[in-house]
């Protein structure tokens, strides 16, 4: 979907140094702004708590499919997540 010139601030200067990025606008209020106009924006990943829930399910032999579709992501962004937190994962099972 293609937003109408119209609609973006090009107004804005940059500031260096700022927490709202390089056109001046923080993420929650562009973010806002594109869904208002019915753009889908990307996830996000998942949350700590998310990860931590996770590593709970995965240590109880849940798959990373089966996390992915409980989390909404795909099965690399939760073997990520897991993997940045310090969880082991398991070796691949490979058939003959």
């Amino acid at each position: 979907m293609t937003l109408p010139a119209s609609s973006l601030n090009t107004s804005v200067a940059p500031r260096p140094n700022s927490s709202q990025g390089s056109t001046g606008v923080s993420k929650s209020r562009e973010s806002a702004r594109l869904r208002t106009h019915g753009v889908t924006l990307r996830r996000q990943g998942l949350t700590d708590e998310q990860v931590i829930e996770a590593a709970n399910f995965y240590t109880a032999d849940r798959s990373l499919a089966w996390l992915a579709v409980r989390y909404t992501v795909s099965p690399m962004t939760v073997s990520r997540a897991l993997r940045h937190h310090g969880v082991t994962l398991r070796p691949r099972l490979v058939w003959s």
